[in-house]
């Protein structure tokens, strides 16, 4: 049986989370085979958009605050059958009892497990080929982790190709 996988990019505020998600959403929704299933709400961010790899759910959320709004559309998208959530969190929460963390923190307490993957802040004053640098690795690296939480059928669909 395949394991319920959360991928929680997590970093500061404004250092491209919401960006780099739309970018894998994207990329993913290009690939052949890859059905979308549902746009979510939104049209910066994506808020409980689905798509569906070799009958695989795979649920979004681009938006890591409030963090009521992360939690509820997270349950939406483990009601609907997701088995696999990409989401953004906040790298600290303000409050320990409220917060993105918390809420990705409750889902491994729910028996999911949380690969987390680290977004750092794009710079404007450095080099604009090393920003664009950062961010292709950091969305290789979502695109790993949601390739290794799909089974090995599912796999084969998604290529982490050069950004």
């Amino acid at each position: 049986m395949q394991c319920s996988t959360v991928i929680a990019l997590r970093g500061v505020g404004e250092s491209g989370k919401t960006t780099s998600l739309r970018r894998v959403w994207r990329k993913l929704n290009a690939r052949p085979g890859i059905q979308m299933i549902a746009r979510g709400r939104g049209t910066r961010e994506i808020m409980g958009g689905v798509l569906k790899v070799d009958g695989v759910l795979v649920g979004f959320m681009t938006k890591s605050e409030p963090a009521s709004m992360l939690a509820e559309v997270l349950d939406s998208l483990i009601e609907f059958g997701c088995t696999v959530l990409v989401c953004a969190t906040r790298s600290k929460d303000r409050t320990k009892r409220r917060g993105s963390l918390r809420v990705v923190r409750n889902l491994r307490a729910r028996g999911w497990l949380v690969r987390w993957v680290d977004k750092h802040r794009d710079w404007p004053n450095e080099e604009e080929q090393g920003n664009r640098k950062c961010a292709a690795k950091t969305i290789r690296e979502i695109l790993a982790a949601v390739k290794r939480a799909l089974p090995a059928k599912g796999r084969q669909r998604i290529l982490t190709a050069a950004c």
